[in-house]
């Protein structure tokens, strides 16, 4: 087993805990090599053990000690990386509702609203059904603020009493049946703002 994999292992089985202790223990072999065995205890209590082999050249070369610090060493570094990356997947990414429709007057109609702090966007997908794009309208939009996620569903709900023809759905559920619907999804849109 290679040290990075020994290392993510450690780490991976730590899933969102911290490592609160690193103990190695080495037990001499008759070839002259050591097998260190690393237990780490994390926030939780929880142990997990991993034994790794190290060759007598390598324990003459280096030493015990050396290993020692350098196995803790990797592993705290390996946990420092998921860590690391933990951190940059929970970085804000932009909320979107995407929205289809089968009303050809939708999008008119919203930019004629003038909803402030509103954004609309368009993504193309090449392998997407040409007939169905001339049927259907799909965007997604963005709110600069909780008041305009607001107002678009105060906007949507009243557009959806008026006009039941038209099949609408945000992140695809359809709300065009049920526009009690659109509350919800507004409130999580919201929630996650924050």
């Amino acid at each position: 087993m290679s040290l990075r994999t020994f290392y993510n292992q450690f780490v991976q089985a730590l899933g969102r805990t911290t490592i609160a202790n690193i103990d190695i223990i080495v037990h001499p072999q008759a070839d002259g090599g050591a097998i260190f065995e690393a237990v780490i205890t994390d926030s939780e209590g929880r142990k997990f053990t991993q034994k790794l082999h190290a060759p007598m050249a390598a324990r003459k070369k280096f030493g015990d000690r050396f290993l020692i610090d350098d196995f803790k060493a990797g592993i705290l570094e390996a946990d420092t990386a998921r860590f690391r990356q933990h951190l940059l997947s929970r970085e804000k990414k932009p909320l979107l509702l995407e929205i289809e429709t089968t009303d050809p007057d939708f999008l008119e109609d919203l930019r004629k609203a003038r909803i402030n702090g509103l954004e609309i966007s368009f993504s193309l997908n090449a392998a997407a059904d040409v007939e169905r794009e001339y049927r259907t309208a799909r965007f997604n939009i963005k709110f600069n603020e909780a008041d305009a996620a607001r107002v678009f569903g105060e906007w949507l709900h009243d557009r959806i009493i008026g006009k039941t023809s038209h099949k609408i759905t945000i992140n695809q559920t359809d709300v065009s049946k049920n526009p009690n619907q659109i509350g919800i999804i507004i409130h999580n849109y919201i929630e996650q703002l924050d």
